[in-house]
């Protein structure tokens, strides 16, 4: 029996996922000793979020993010490019206000996003809203240098 490698069509690409899930190795077994490892799984279960922003009945915006073990994580953003850029920046505005009131909601102590350097004339608007500039990866994803902006929720003193 050789082994053969076939492209996933849609009628098993539900059985495809699943094995992904059943062998991956989880992101606390990679870095944590085995019990370490259990508590974290058992303790800071991953929340997936996402918002959209409508104007009347218009899509006008979307944000996706993650909330794991009091840190939450900006995926992506994207806001409708045919708007102009005065009501584009209010859409994202509202959109990164409400990736923060949930994080802290959901008890986060910190919150953090990676901003594109092509997208640098953003960064003025994150340092407003309070996150701090941590450091620039230079060519970290597809040669591109990537600026990590954090954002403290709450003090631990």
């Amino acid at each position: 029996m050789g082994l053969k490698i076939e492209k996933v069509n849609k009628n098993i690409e539900a059985l495809v996922s699943e094995f992904f899930d059943k062998y991956s190795v989880d992101e606390f077994e990679a870095i944590f000793p085995v019990e370490m490892a259990q508590y974290a799984k058992q303790s800071f279960s991953k929340k997936e979020h996402s918002y959209a922003a409508y104007q009347n009945s218009d899509l006008v915006g979307a944000i996706l993010f993650s909330t794991q073990g009091g840190v939450g994580q900006l995926t992506a953003i994207q806001v409708d490019r045919r708007l102009n850029p005065v009501k584009q920046l209010r859409i994202r505005k509202e959109l990164v206000r409400k990736y923060i009131e949930t994080c802290q909601e959901e008890n986060c102590h910190i919150c953090f996003t990676w901003i594109p350097h092509q997208h640098v004339d953003l960064l003025k608007y994150y340092l407003q809203e309070g996150f701090e500039r941590i450091f620039t990866a230079r060519g970290f994803w597809y040669k591109n240098d990537y600026i990590l902006l954090v954002k403290e929720l709450f003090d631990f003193d």
